[in-house]
């Protein structure tokens, strides 16, 4: 009789398992950008749910990949891959079904438009002697001064004079921590 019940556990443990293993609620998309055969790394990919809005983004890794995971069921999706230099690639329309990897190779073609130059410039702010501290300016000859009144206030007193010195060589032997007797 024993041995029957523990069949029968070891049974329905086995069927729970089964059929309690998780579910898969969500889709991916996966695909390569490359431009004349060659992989586009850093490319931008960003995937809109149009329904509602979700976005989901990405960049491609250095073989110009990309892998988006986690993505509403459904659709329809608008997916934009963008880089700089090449026209930008739409695609509409997109429907991902539940535990789907839905492959989109990209080929980018080079942009015809210039890219116009960025010029930086900077330049030295003159403070004549103000220091910010805190948000609150200050002279330099105010903060000095407050700052020796703190250390003069906690300064510890001086013990170097007490401290005693023993020259290595006499030491008992060698790696000894004890001076040698005189």
């Amino acid at each position: 009789m024993l041995k029957r019940t523990r069949s029968f556990l070891v049974l329905v443990m086995l069927l729970m398992t089964v059929t309690m293993s998780a579910q898969v609620t969500t889709a991916t998309m996966s695909g390569k950008v490359t431009a004349q055969d060659e992989p586009i790394i850093g490319a931008t990919i960003v995937a809109i749910h149009e329904p509602s809005g979700t976005r989901y983004g990405t960049v491609t890794n250095v073989s110009g990949q990309f892998n988006l995971q986690g993505m509403r069921t459904g659709g329809p999706y608008k997916v934009e891959i963008s880089y700089v230099g090449y026209q930008t690639a739409i695609y509409k329309g997109i429907n991902l079904l539940l535990g789907e990897n839905y492959v989109l190779n990209v080929s980018l073609k080079e942009s015809s438009e210039l890219l116009d130059e960025v010029v930086v410039t900077a330049s030295k702010e003159r403070t004549w002697g103000i220091v910010r501290r805190g948000g609150k300016p200050y002279s330099r000859f105010r903060w000095r001064r407050r700052m020796r009144s703190v250390t003069k206030k906690y300064t510890m007193p001086r013990t170097a004079s007490r401290a005693s010195i023993t020259p290595i060589n006499r030491l008992k032997k060698p790696g000894a921590l004890m001076p040698a007797e005189s």
